[in-house]
């Protein structure tokens, strides 16, 4: 199988990409020991274009890697950044606060079918899980909406003696 790739939208600092490459190999060994590293960071090129591995991006990254960082998702979704993929992961302004990336999947026509913010642990399962067709995307949003727009991170709940819900006073 080839790897997922996973592009850039922003400036994303080195030890933030070691995280996630890490990070989403721990949380696909959780559920499948064994499991290698199947995401591949998109790499800019000395003449300004992209390049992808046909191999996944092993940690650690050297501080001297770079990775090509894509004007938009809609720009990231070119086949020529994606090599085709139907699915793919994208760091944003966002990722390295949150530690979450955006799940893209490309339509038929190769734009941007659709988007979910994942966690860095899940995106990997996540993208096997709809490689596999285990999971469609439809089902990940609806999870991602479920747990506060994001796959892998649990809706926060209310804590025992904190606040409860709003009582409403009246009829029906």
């Amino acid at each position: 199988m080839a790897p997922f790739p996973v592009c850039c939208i922003a400036k994303i600092p080195i030890a933030i990409l070691n995280k996630l490459l890490t990070d989403a190999r721990a949380g696909s060994n959780d559920l499948a020991p064994g499991s290698e590293c199947e995401l591949a960071i998109v790499e800019a090129c000395d003449d300004g274009s992209s390049m992808i591995s046909d191999k996944a991006t092993i940690p650690p990254l050297e501080e001297s890697f770079r990775p090509y960082i894509s004007a938009s998702t809609d720009q990231a979704a070119e086949p020529q950044h994606v090599a085709g993929a139907s699915n793919f992961a994208v760091l944003d302004q966002q990722s390295p606060a949150d530690e979450t990336v955006v799940l893209v999947s490309r339509g038929q026509d190769g734009t941007v079918g659709g988007t979910a913010r994942v966690t860095f642990e899940s995106i990997q399962l996540v993208l096997v899980s709809l490689e596999m067709g285990t999971i469609g995307f439809s089902e990940i949003q609806s999870i991602a909406e479920s747990q506060g727009e994001v796959y892998g991170r649990p809706a926060e709940r209310p804590k025992k003696g904190g606040l409860g819900p709003r009582k409403r006073l009246g009829g029906p």
